[in-house]
């Protein structure tokens, strides 16, 4: 009975948390895209900082989590996490126009057109 307890705990317990592929950044990650596509920022926002934690240099993470922030209109945030995003990989055109678009929203106009060109060079350079 015992071995059967185990495989329970294991199968009911474990495997969710962590994913059939055993990276359980990557599951909060892929679960925190899902509930951006159906509009729940709050979770997805969560899911996504359950991703950093594990794997803090999740750059990807970091710009969705931005994504989620800047949805919700809150700019400062959503800068810092594109910000981060862009020390992890400064190549990442995504998140230099995403950040460009915050510093729009601001009223940061030369911040957000240096951001929105590095992203057309990045874009241009693919």
């Amino acid at each position: 009975m015992r071995e059967f307890s185990a495989i329970w705990v294991v199968v009911t317990l474990i495997l969710p948390l962590v994913g059939c592929d055993g990276n359980p950044a990557a599951t909060q990650f892929n679960r925190g895209e899902q509930l951006l596509t159906q509009g729940d920022m709050d979770t997805a926002i969560s899911c996504f900082s359950q991703a950093i934690d594990l794997k803090p240099d999740y750059a990807a993470a970091y710009s969705q989590r931005g994504f989620a922030y800047a949805y919700q209109c809150k700019y400062d945030d959503a800068i810092a996490d594109f910000t981060e995003a862009i020390r992890l990989d400064p190549d990442n055109g995504q998140a230099y126009g995403r950040r460009g678009g915050a510093y729009r929203h601001k009223g940061e106009y030369d911040k957000a057109n240096a951001d929105l060109a590095k992203a057309e060079t990045l874009k241009a350079k693919k």
